[in-house]
């Protein structure tokens, strides 16, 4: 399992679907697993969600789990991807939504946040006013991390500085 992608039957719920595994991390115990899955097709599936994995030949149990991300961000490199599942594994529903907006770069939608948390809206949006990182945009039903918004408005001021410098007489920018 560990060098390369394997063959699995996925199971969850009544579905079943053919997918590759890629393990990330294993320790001697089988415990604290972290593996990538992709799967043949589409999965309703939610962060602690449990699954069974069998090898397709000889049709045996191999694995068990649950889902940490079931829309993990594409082209990360493997220390990265660990970083990230560790991160979310360990993270509790308001510092996973938070984790969310900030890795975002522009923030997650409501609706997004739904489908990466399993978590009703009206909670994801009280957790949002309840945590001092974020701030709600009620029009565009978006959460922003603040750090980010602090960003952009250092490097307008920053454009308004050199803009001013080469044109000092200009009466706006």
């Amino acid at each position: 399992f560990r060098s390369r992608r394997t063959q699995v039957l996925f199971h969850s719920g009544t579905a079943e679907y053919s997918g590759a595994l890629k393990i990330f991390t294993y320790d001697a115990k089988g415990r604290n697993t972290l593996a990538r899955l992709w799967l043949s097709g589409p999965v309703i599936a939610i962060p602690g969600d449990r699954f069974v994995l069998r090898s397709p030949s000889p049709a045996q149990t191999v694995a068990g789990g649950f889902v940490i991300a079931a829309f993990p961000r594409q082209r990360l490199s493997r220390t990265k991807s660990v970083l990230r599942m560790q991160t979310l594994l360990n993270a509790d529903l308001p510092r996973r939504i938070q984790f969310l907006v900030e890795e975002s770069g522009t923030g997650h939608r409501v609706p997004e946040l739904v489908r990466f948390t399993g978590a009703h809206p009206d909670l994801i949006k009280s957790l949002i006013a309840q945590n001092q990182e974020l701030t709600f945009i009620e029009t565009t039903q978006r959460a922003l991390a603040k750090t980010w918004i602090q960003s952009r408005r250092e490097k307008l001021i920053e454009w308004l500085g050199a803009f001013h410098a080469k044109n000092p007489s200009a009466p706006g920018a």
